[in-house]
């Protein structure tokens, strides 16, 4: 199906890639297929101490006076899947699937989100024409756990004063600047203790939410599966003497959970008193998500008997916290108003024996706002008991509004399609700021095809824009 598509060299290489897994942190088994790429198309490839993998496409024109151009994208993918889905991220292949115009997976992440660019690449590196100047290809590893490749890149690894990183979602805009962010930890130390006799046990679980990238979709209308379930949990606490004894929710500090679950336990005689409190629950929830989360599911289910939990006295503390924690949109940009400026994401809460773990992410333009609001989310933690760790912190990528390769791309872009591109900021962190820090004056730009909902098993890439970019890219390179 895939393979008869246009380009055809970069749907053959998007199908490559989709066949192997590359989990952020284990990108092993994609480094080796670049190095057999290279090999395959007698083309120069390097590794650095980091694991980054650099392919270098060298112009016969001796003589050519055009500067170097890298190319950049990261190997790494998010690996979410929908709660019924049987998948192995650690060895099985993405199943491809087409639907009018997109290509998604079969209740999996696509890997879009950076496959694609990667394909891209690929495809330039294949190409037969002489562009006329040296094209490296960066190809970074995991980007979306900690952007480990790009803060390990060496200052001597690319020669390029010039890159376009392939890692943008939307097909006419130009991305010259982005946000820079850090991750808030909170550990509440509370062990577990024995359950008294006469308790029900029952699961209570929300899933189904759209999710979404916590940085270029924190601003849409899209329900928290954390904050939902806290909020139900918070009201019977009290109510009906609650133990826990387990609480999960989201996967990943860079996506808005779409899942959440809890173990629950109440004396017997609220047996039927916390289902009519569900109901209502779920009632109030519908009545403000429900036209914004059309697929949102409620399960309340009874369960095994747990031995040990989290009596509602240990549990206040964490509740709430969690009650008070801010999620997304804390202010927006002053000189650039459609751009979100500052926003933190209640990520993951994840529960063991010792005690529970809340993973929050803040995002700012400003890196002064970013510390600021991880400042009061730590304060907040820590006065709710909770020891706390600010860490991850990367920085932002400074616009360069009048910057040649800007002009250029915008001046090409427009000459191709008969419209002037957007040129703008986007609040999602991209690898362009921590390589722009390395490689001071170097100027980048970001493209890339529409993708919707990375991050996100409904992630799907457009066909007809994949097409787009590969007429635009190559218009770059000549």
């Amino acid at each position: 199906m895939i393979f008869s598509l246009d380009p055809i060299n970069v749907w053959e290489q998007f199908a490559n890639l989709s066949s192997i897994p590359r989990a952020s942190k284990n990108e092993e088994a994609i480094r080796l297929y670049l190095f057999d790429f290279a090999k395959k198309h007698s083309l120069l490839a390097q590794q650095d101490a980091t694991g980054n993998v650099l392919i270098t496409k060298k112009t016969s024109q001796l003589d050519s006076q055009r500067p170097t151009i890298a190319l950049q994208s990261h190997m790494d993918m998010v690996c979410e899947k929908e709660v019924t889905k049987q998948h192995d991220f650690t060895k099985d292949p993405i199943t491809l699937l087409r639907d009018a115009d997109w290509i998604k997976a079969d209740g999996t992440t696509l890997g879009a989100d950076n496959g694609i660019g990667m394909a891209l690449q690929l495809a330039v590196l294949m190409c037969d024409e002489d562009f006329g100047r040296d094209i490296e290809c960066l190809f970074t590893v995991d980007e979306e756990t900690g952007l480990t490749g790009a803060f390990g890149l060496e200052k001597d690894f690319l020669s390029a004063p010039l890159m376009i990183n392939l890692d943008s979602e939307q097909d006419d805009e130009i991305f010259i600047g982005c946000a820079g962010g850090c991750d808030t930890i909170a550990h509440f130390s509370i062990p577990k203790e024995t359950l008294p006799s006469g308790y029900f046990f029952f699961e209570v679980s929300i899933h189904g939410l759209q999710g979404g990238h916590s940085g270029d979709d924190i601003e849409k209308k899209r329900a928290n599966a954390n904050q939902l379930l806290n909020t139900y949990l918070l009201s019977i606490a009290d109510k009906y003497s609650l133990w826990l004894g387990d609480v999960r929710g989201g996967s990943l500090r860079n996506a808005i959970p779409r899942e959440a679950y809890a173990w629950c336990a109440v004396p017997r005689k609220f047996k039927e008193s916390v289902r009519v409190d569900w109901n209502i629950f779920i009632a109030d929830v519908e009545q403000e998500w429900l036209a914004y989360e059309p697929s949102m599911r409620f399960v309340l289910s009874t369960t095994d008997a747990f031995a040990e939990g989290w009596s509602k006295d240990a549990l206040a503390d964490f509740l709430q916290a969690v009650s008070a924690c801010p999620h997304g949109v804390i202010n927006w940009s002053e000189k650039m108003p459609t751009v979100v400026q500052t926003s933190t994401n209640l990520a993951v809460i994840s529960s063991a024996h010792n005690g529970i773990t809340v993973a929050t992410n803040q995002r700012s333009l400003s890196e002064q706002e970013r510390d600021e609001i991880a400042v009061r989310i730590r304060q907040l933690f820590e006065l709710c008991g909770a020891e706390v760790l600010n860490q991850n912190h990367y920085p932002g990528w400074e616009p360069r509004f009048e910057a040649d390769l800007v002009k250029h791309a915008t001046r090409v872009y427009a000459n191709l399609f008969g419209q002037e591109p957007t040129v703008r900021v986007i609040h999602a962190g991209l690898e362009c700021g921590v390589i722009s820090g390395t490689y001071p004056a170097m100027d980048i730009i970001s493209i890339g095809p529409t993708i919707k909902d990375a991050h996100s098993p409904n992630e799907r890439v457009s066909i007809s824009s994949v097409q787009k970019i590969w007429e635009y890219l190559l218009a770059l390179l000549r």
